[in-house]
């Protein structure tokens, strides 16, 4: 499998990171933390899938205990990705996938940019709560 985009798609991904203010440093800084960050998906997604299965309009998406599990695992691999900021070709495959996936689902963007907002605040409280963030991101 190929690791670096095509050029067109390699164009619209760094429009992207730029956008986001995604560059060499911060993808530095990322990876410096993607072992932090890894440490605080479970029990980010536990309370994440917790309240999706409990809500009226996501909990439809989720047919079984099994496939919140899958789904959860497919999480956890998707923001561990994200956490080693290696932004290439497997990176653009795999949140296209999902991408596809959740408009094939019909899933509303409201929910999933509510789930990633969850996410954040659960990455974020994770850090709050003392884990160690070591040096990155201080210069």
């Amino acid at each position: 499998m190929p690791t670096e985009p095509h050029h067109s798609e390699r164009s619209h991904l760094d429009e992207r990171l730029d956008f986001v203010g995604i560059g060499q440093q911060e993808k530095k800084a990322l990876s410096a933390l993607s072992e932090t960050i890894a440490k605080a998906l479970d029990g980010t997604l536990d309370r994440f899938y917790a309240k999706a299965t409990k809500n009226p309009k996501t909990a439809a998406f989720f047919r079984s205990s099994e496939h919140v599990k899958h789904a959860k695992d497919r999480q956890v691999s998707h923001w561990n990705t994200i956490a080693s900021a290696k932004f290439d070709a497997e990176y653009l495959a795999g949140v296209t996938a999902v991408g596809l996936t959740h408009a094939r689902l019909g899933l509303e963007p409201r929910w999933y940019i509510g789930g990633y907002a969850m996410m954040m605040d659960g990455i974020v409280r994770h850090f709050d709560a003392g884990a160690p963030s070591g040096s990155a991101g201080t210069t």
